[in-house]
């Protein structure tokens, strides 16, 4: 069983990455401790020595869940490492968790799926280069869960998807290969898809006390991490759901744009309005809630044709993040050949 008071850095996550950042004289005078909250006062730590609270300095300001701090020997703030993978929005370079290894996307198997959320949280992880495994609950209560794996596959063809009963530790065992030691696992999900429950699971199957909770403090907000015997760290805050949602309308409005058209080519009817003509592959991708009715409703004019204004909008917001980008990458090619 995890003794809380004797853990190793290897264990929170320290690896060769952030070793390499550090001097022969750092090493000799310095000790890494990991962020697991950051306070308008107060920067929560943990490290080889425990819990450890520091004040908030100037320096100190970017500080998120996640990153690794050095301190000295007598507990001052020495520098901040760099960080490994950062957990940020598509429209924003706002950063909350650093140093994140895999996101967990928890949706159920009931009225409470949506397709669009688990989409959101799939392209959060994939932008920020970090692994994502969609875990599909209630299991035991779904009589076709190839309905909704299937929904979810599409999104990607090399997606990793779990269908599980979060109750069963039989189960859970299959996300233990995610969970190894110095692994860092975020979990994220709407109420009621079963997060609670894959962390209480993951507790009792690694033999884990509940109170290997850290982050824990009364009247505010907090982050909670869990760091589970002979295994790696669970971290879960409500703000990433927030950054989950912050795609702009005009990105939305533009990956709606290539649904409708790749599947107006397979409606029954050429001339089809997409709006109560039969064999219409749009509303039948809307009721399976694949599409936002939403933005298909913004986007089809009152005779049911794709509107061409609102097109051009958003292909042309896409079109300039893109020049953006390859100007970018242009400019970085042409210093390093120089």
């Amino acid at each position: 069983m995890l003794d809380l008071n004797k853990f190793t850095a290897n264990q929170l996550g320290w690896s060769t990455f952030f070793n390499q950042q550090m001097s022969l004289e750092e090493m000799e005078i310095c000790f890494p401790a990991r962020v697991t909250n950051v306070y308008p006062n107060t920067v929560e730590c943990l490290c080889e020595k425990g819990e450890i609270s520091l004040s908030l300095e100037n320096e100190m300001n970017q500080l998120v869940a996640g990153d690794w701090l050095l301190l000295t020997d007598d507990h001052l703030f020495h520098r901040v490492l760099d960080r490994s993978t950062e957990l940020h929005s598509t429209t924003s370079q706002h950063t909350l968790v650093a140093n994140l290894d895999t996101l967990f996307v928890v949706s159920s198997m009931n009225s409470g799926f949506d397709l669009s959320y688990i989409k959101d949280s799939v392209a959060l992880a994939k932008n920020s280069h970090i692994e994502v495994v969609v875990i599909l609950t209630h299991k035991d209560q779904c009589e076709d869960y190839y309905f909704y794996q299937d929904q979810v596959q599409a999104i990607r063809h090399d997606l990793v998807i779990e269908a599980i009963n979060a109750r069963d530790e039989e189960y859970i065992h299959s996300l233990l290969d995610w969970c190894g030691k110095g692994q860092m696992v975020a979990l994220i999900g709407k109420e009621n898809s079963g997060k609670s429950r894959i962390v209480k699971t993951l507790l009792s199957v690694t033999q884990t006390p509940d109170s290997s909770r850290f982050g824990k403090k009364e009247s505010l907000p907090s982050n909670q991490f869990y760091l589970l015997s002979n295994a790696g760290l669970i971290f879960e805050s409500a703000a990433i759901e927030e950054l989950c949602h912050s795609q702009t309308r005009e990105d939305k409005l533009h990956d709606a744009l290539l649904d409708l058209k790749r599947l107006s080519k397979e409606c029954r009817f050429a001339d089809c309005k997409h709006t109560v003509e039969p064999g219409c592959a749009i509303q039948h991708a809307i009721k399976l809630g694949e599409l936002d009715r939403s933005l298909i409703s913004e986007i089809q004019s009152d005779d049911g044709d794709f509107d061409s204004d609102v097109m051009k909008r958003a292909l042309d917001k896409k079109s300039d993040k893109l020049s953006k980008t390859l100007h970018s990458i242009s400019r970085k090619n042409k210093k390093e050949i120089e």
